[in-house]
């Protein structure tokens, strides 16, 4: 019998019959959908169409197993083709070098590849030489910066003995600079002066070296060349003075060639004789520090001096000349020797 349903918006008296929908239900004959995947279901539509692998493989049928068949068999070939070119028994159309010129190629790069190898281990040989190097360097670094804090140490010891050496020296006194009666040197003359009113108990030297400058031609001279003391107990410094002394500065005569120098090739000799050397001054002294200028060429001293007899005749040399050579000596006299290169010549 009918049931009868009640409708919203509707009095309760109000009914409408219909009939009740169909029991939802399963044939216990048949199998689940989850435990038989192979069967179609219709019927819900959340359940998936699912079809067994022989249904699908029907679907495909045999026109595509063809071309799946030949889409291998071609990939074979071109697979086969491309190692066939790699290893050059196959000639690409697109490349035009031979194989052997490919032999070649890689013969090379395999040299190159070998020299690339050696020149690494070179580098990390040299870098390793290196590092040795800037470690020993380092360490030589250290040690010099530690000798000279050592000296600077040293210095600043020195400098405080003789400040106290100063200290109690200051009624030391330097004599007046007297320059000796001949030349040392070529343009340099000798000045001895003495030291006074040393205490006792200082040491002589240190009180020599460490005394106040002396004045000579206008120029402050500090330390003497050397500090010295005589047989009688005087202590006394010399200077040796190598400016503003003309009289200290003799001349070359006439400096003439003399031909090519004997058994030296490319050597001519130049020679000319020493002038205006003082009686008593050291004739050897002077003609080894005395300049020259041959054919523009500033020569700072002679390649040898050697002292000849010089014979010369009145009536040929000039007044000036002959009172020179008396002053010298009319039988004595100081050659300098210049050997110039003169590859043209000689």
């Amino acid at each position: 019998m009918p049931r009868a349903y009640p409708v919203a918006h509707r009095s309760s008296s109000s009914t409408i019959h219909a009939d009740p929908p169909p029991p939802y239900s399963i044939n216990p004959t048949e199998t689940s959908p989850l435990l038989a995947p192979a069967t179609w279901f219709h019927a819900t539509p959340v359940l998936p169409i699912m079809m067994t692998a022989r249904t699908q493989a029907s679907a495909i049928g045999k026109p595509w197993s063809l071309w799946f068949r030949m889409r291998v068999f071609i990939g074979a070939i071109i697979f086969a083709m491309f190692i066939a070119q790699n290893l050059g028994l196959l000639r690409c159309p697109l490349n035009d070098v031979p194989a052997a010129e490919k032999a070649r190629l890689r013969a090379l790069w395999r040299t190159e590849s070998d020299e690339h190898a050696r020149d690494v281990d070179t580098w990390a040989r040299e870098r390793t030489e290196y590092e040795a190097e800037r470690r020993a360097h380092e360490a030589e670094r250290r040690a010099h910066e530690a000798e000279r804090e050592q000296w600077a140490v040293e210095r600043e010891k020195e400098e405080l003995h003789r400040l106290e050496v100063l200290r109690r020296s200051q009624g030391v006194y330097w004599t007046e600079p007297s320059g000796d009666a001949h030349c040392h040197a070529y343009g340099t003359r000798t000045y001895v002066a003495y030291l006074r009113d040393i205490p006792g108990d200082l040491n002589w030297r240190e009180v020599c070296e460490y005394m106040p400058p002396v004045v000579i031609h206008g120029r402050a001279l500090a330390k003497p060349d050397k500090c010295e003391r005589n047989g009688r107990g005087e202590v006394f410094g010399v200077w040796y003075v190598d400016f503003d002394e003309p009289n200290c500065r003799p001349h070359w005569d006439h400096i003439e060639s003399k031909g090519c120098s004997a058994g030296q090739k490319g050597i001519e000799r130049f020679e000319g004789r020493l002038n205006g050397v003082a009686r008593g001054d050291d004739w050897k002294a002077m003609c080894a520090n005395a300049p020259a200028t041959i054919r523009n060429i500033v020569f700072d001293r002679p390649s040898s001096c050697e002292d000849r007899v010089r014979a010369t005749f009145a009536l040929l040399i000039s007044l000036l000349q002959l009172m020179q050579i008396f002053s010298q000596g009319l039988f004595g006299g100081m050659v300098g020797i210049w050997d110039y290169p003169s590859s043209w010549w000689c």
